[in-house]
């Protein structure tokens, strides 16, 4: 209760970075992990953990060598690499893409972590557009309508940052709907 683990080599008045992984629920408050990992549509990254790992959902032997060779040639030293389950059809070009945006955003992270105050938000995730771009989206959509002005801004912005070929594709609708996204 309020003491900091031995394991952690802490002491007071230190500044860790933290990530939030479970919401606080009944009595608990949040759970939150040392090991920060950043997520894609084909790739999670650990940059604190020396790890390489296929989603157990890809039982095809020779799709899970193949993406293991893949990810052992794009992972940094030192740091880890998780292939979700949606890249058991890319490429690896793909996979690579992801691999470099999600290593510049921790760059990007880290650039924060030391430039903003203690405590601060450095990173979050996108809202619910946004993580249905990294997790549905594919080339086979030819239109992504968004009908709420902030959240096309938001999605604007993950557009033009993950280089997947939505931005062209993506149009803000005008007119009153109950919906706030619509993909075709």
């Amino acid at each position: 209760k309020g003491e900091i683990p031995s394991i952690l080599h802490l002491k007071e008045g230190d500044e860790i970075m933290v990530q939030a992984v479970k919401d606080p629920a009944g009595s608990k408050g949040v759970r939150l992990t040392t090991n920060v990992s950043l997520a894609a549509r084909y790739v999670v990254f650990m940059p604190t953990i020396d790890f390489l790992g296929v989603s157990r959902r890809i039982t095809n032997e020779k799709t899970r060598e193949k993406l293991t060779q893949i990810a052992e040639s794009l992972k940094p030293e030192g740091q880890g690499l998780i292939i979700r389950t949606a890249a058991e059809h890319a490429s690896k070009s793909e996979i690579k893409k992801e691999v470099a945006y999600l290593i510049e955003q921790y760059k990007n992270v880290l650039q924060d972590f030391g430039a903003k105050p203690t405590p601060s938000c450095i990173y979050e995730e996108g809202n619910i557009a946004v993580r249905l771009i990294r997790d549905v989206y594919n080339s086979d959509i030819s239109k992504f309508i968004v009908a709420d002005k902030e959240t096309y801004e938001k999605v604007l912005e993950y557009a033009k940052k993950s280089d997947n070929g939505l931005k062209r594709k993506l149009k803000l609708y005008k007119k009153k709907t109950k919906a706030d996204i619509l993909y075709f």
